[in-house]
Order: C-alpha cells, then structure tokens, then sequence
C-alpha cells in the first residue's frame, strides 16, 4: 500500500520539512517560506514568519483559511487550515525556544504527482537552431539585441520547460554569466518561423574539466496570454519531433 495523504502530513511534520503559508489579503494572497516544527495541543506548529503579525492577528479572530503547501519526494501536497494562535517562546527543545504558528490539524490534505516536463535530446542534425542573448530585466523580449550581448552555448536539450546547455568557458574580458541572469532565446525548428522565449539562467556552480559549464535555462511567461499558450503548442510539437527521432536513432543503433 502507497502512503497515504495523511502518511506524507506525518512524514513531513517529523522531517521538519519546509512548506509555503499563504495568506489571504485583500483578495489577494501573500505567500512565506516557513517550516513544520511538530505537533502541539492537537494541533500543528509552523515557523513564524515576520512583518505580518497584523494580518495574522486579523486571520486569528476572523477564523479565515490559510493555506499550506509542501513538497514531499516527487509529489506536491497542500491543504487549508486556521491559525489559532501564536505561541511565542515555545520550547522546541531543551536548549532552544522559537515564535511558532499553530494550526489546525487538517481534515483533507491533496497530494499530487509533480509532473516532469520529458527532456529531448538535442543531436547535431536534428535541425533545431538557436542562440541565446543576456538582456536586461526590463529589456524588450521582441528587440534583438546587440551581438555582443550573445552567449555562446551548445544545446543539449529540449523540453516544454526550458533547454539544457552547455555554456563556454567565458573570455577574460566577459561578463560572468550567473544564475538568475536573464536571456533572450531564439529557437528555430528546421523551416518553421523562429520562437522567441524570455528565459532565467541557472547554472551548475562546479566547471567541467575543460572549463565549461552545464546549466539550465527555463522558459518564462507561457502561461500568460494566447502568444505565450501559442508558443507552448509549438515546443510541445518540437519536443515531440525531436522524441520520435531519438526513438529512431535508437532503434537503427
């Protein structure tokens, strides 16, 4: 038998492990890191979170729902609660106290499978070109930049998500690309109009031995509007182009 939603709860609470509150305000919800503590007066204990006392105050008497999610393994869980009170200096253990949350014990915990973009291979003649610029945060995705703002990397693969490459090692004179960084990606499937995708670096922080560097770029903003939603139905008929063509590359060895 699988574990249960109630299993992952328990787990979690034991391992200490971190979890997003989110608070309702103003139509809106305001989201902090905290973590799970343990369990006290039926309840469950959650790390404080600063600068919100207030609105905690207001949840507290108002009894509105907050929510808390959590990661456990390969799979998301969340529920709704209410905060009953705070338990300043409550004793964690014999030689540390800490401003806690407590919440309700929840009755229904939704536990789901993260979902995993497939990552396709990226070869030589798959007919998939592309290049990669930093620009700015506040850059015009749509503007080319100059070409000294190009970056010079080697596709490894492709997902719905984002590409995996591989940077070069950088000039003496060049600005060190770091994580966060954002690029501009144009993506061009063999005679298919190019895609431009507004993109965030994220780089492995150890070189490989001949000085570069593996990293990840994912794609931001597919989500919003019906060009963003157009440019997911694109890659996800790229990415399975390129799936069928490593199925037969595989197969004639």
């Amino acid at each position: 038998m699988g574990e249960t939603p109630l299993d992952a709860l328990t787990n979690a609470v034991d391992r200490n492990l971190a979890v997003v509150l989110s608070l309702p305000s103003a139509g809106m919800l305001r989201h902090h890191k905290s973590r799970f503590l343990g369990v006290h007066d039926g309840g469950l204990l959650l790390e404080t979170i600063g600068g919100e006392d207030s609105l905690i105050q207001q949840l507290i008497r108002t009894g509105e729902p907050v929510a808390v999610s959590f990661k456990t393994g390969n799979r998301t869980a969340n529920f709704k609660t209410k905060i009953l009170r705070i338990e300043r200096e409550f004793k964690i253990n014999a030689q540390a106290t800490a401003s806690t949350l407590l919440v309700q014990q929840p009755t229904d915990i939704n536990v789901a499978q993260r979902r995993h973009n497939y990552r396709a291979p990226v070869f030589e003649m798959t007919g998939l070109a592309h290049r990669l610029w930093r620009i700015a945060d506040e850059a015009d995705i749509y503007r080319e930049p100059a070409s000294t703002m190009l970056v010079q990397a080697k596709m490894r693969d492709l997902s719905v998500g984002g590409i995996g490459v591989t940077l070069a090692a950088p000039a003496e004179n060049q600005t060190k690309l770091v994580t966060g960084q954002r690029l501009r990606i144009e993506l061009r499937y063999e005679q298919q109009p190019s895609l431009i995708l507004d993109g965030k670096l994220r780089i492995s922080p150890t070189a490989n031995p001949d000085g570069t560097f593996f990293a990840g770029i994912q794609f931001v903003g597919l989500q919003e509007g019906l060009e963003g939603r157009r440019i997911q139905t694109e890659l996800t008929q790229i990415v399975g182009q390129l799936q069928r063509e490593e199925l037969r590359r595989r197969k004639t060895g």
